[in-house]
């Protein structure tokens, strides 16, 4: 693995100064994703795997593009691809291209995070908290059917994205969960370090912001809140 993320690091360090670097390479059986997640980044991915014998993704990406996101998830889930976090998975990597992986791991100095999806901002427009209107509201709506319908397909509670930022925990940012807590949810096959848990969290955390928090959930007390209009 170290050797992979060497190779990775190699090819985006060493490109000209006027060379776009692509953010999908390959190394042996293993497509490399790293950086912002955007519809170039998607149709890259799926040109990639539909051309070359891969099985595995190893990825590090703060998120990006919802459809995107979910267009990549789609096709890792369906080809049976594992999938491992070598540096932070956040927002759209978490909420799909993570879950998506056959087999999960979380390597180096990985992190998991989520903050929310598209589901939890209809919940915040319905209870009047962030509200949405006109046609944002209509594209919203159709976001969170095409998220919810993936969810489906993969087996996965999309309550594991905005679980963290109800009551009692309210983490503000990025919140990261134990396997056992991922596995409840439907994310199982995830293999984690030992003191994952006690990540160091200085580098997300300066200056005083608090970007990403270590969560457990406690299931006796959890409840879904309606989605429906009060």
């Amino acid at each position: 693995m170290k050797s992979i993320i060497f190779a990775f690091l190699f090819m985006t360090l060493t490109g000209c100064a006027t060379q776009k670097i692509s953010p999908v390479l390959i190394s042996g059986k293993t497509v490399l994703v790293q950086g912002a997640i955007s519809s170039s980044t998607a149709d890259e991915f799926l040109r990639v795997i539909e051309s070359h014998d891969v099985n595995r993704v190893l990825i590090a990406s703060s998120g990006g593009h919802v459809e995107a996101a979910i267009r990549m998830a789609t096709a890792i889930h369906k080809r049976g691809m594992d999938v491992e976090v070598f540096g932070e998975c956040f927002s759209s990597c978490a909420n799909y291209i993570f879950p998506a992986g056959r087999n999960k791991s979380i390597t180096g100095l990985g992190i998991v995070g989520w903050h929310g999806n598209i589901q939890h901002l209809l919940y915040l427009h319905r209870i009047g908290e962030r509200p949405i209107s006109g046609d944002w509201l209509n594209d919203v709506t159709k976001l969170a059917a095409l998220e919810e319908e993936f969810f489906k397909t993969i087996g996965v509670d999309s309550f594991v994205c905005w679980v963290g930022k109800l009551p009692p925990y309210k983490v503000f940012n990025n919140y990261f969960l134990d396997a056992g807590d991922m596995a409840k949810f439907g994310i199982k096959n995830v293999a984690v370090r030992q003191d994952y848990a006690l990540s160091d969290l200085h580098t997300h955390n300066a200056k005083g912001v608090e970007n990403v928090r270590f969560i457990q959930v406690d299931w006796e007390t959890l409840r879904r809140p309606s989605l429906e209009s009060p």
